[in-house]
């Protein structure tokens, strides 16, 4: 079980969803800690994010509903004691999730 999950909401929104993606595979906390999970929003396909990804990213679609339902449908997605918010068109500081990961213990 990951220790964080990063819950996306998106909606038709390829480009910038693939950089914030980008940011959180670049992160320096060991991938075996933390989870991405999209959701769909309604939009055109996602699944192949999984095939670019892989390993910790997971996809989940829903009716066009907006981002505050696709926040929770994440959310429940995940076991994770730690649950993270990121909009699909922000990018995350490499030590974004080792910053969060640190304090949860301190």
């Amino acid at each position: 079980m990951p220790a964080i999950a990063v819950i996306i909401p998106t909606f038709n929104r390829p480009e910038s969803r693939r950089s914030c993606l980008h940011s959180l595979q670049n992160q320096k906390l060991d991938t075996s800690l933390w989870e991405v999970i999209v959701v769909n929003d309604g939009g055109s396909a996602i699944e192949h994010l999984i095939l670019d990804f892989g390993g910790n990213f997971r996809c989940f679609n829903q009716e066009n509903s907006g981002p505050a339902k696709a926040r929770n449908l994440g959310a429940s997605m995940t076991d994770a004691p730690i649950i993270t918010f990121i909009d699909d068109d922000c990018r995350a500081h490499p030590e974004w999730l080792d910053n969060i990961f640190a304090s949860s213990i301190e």
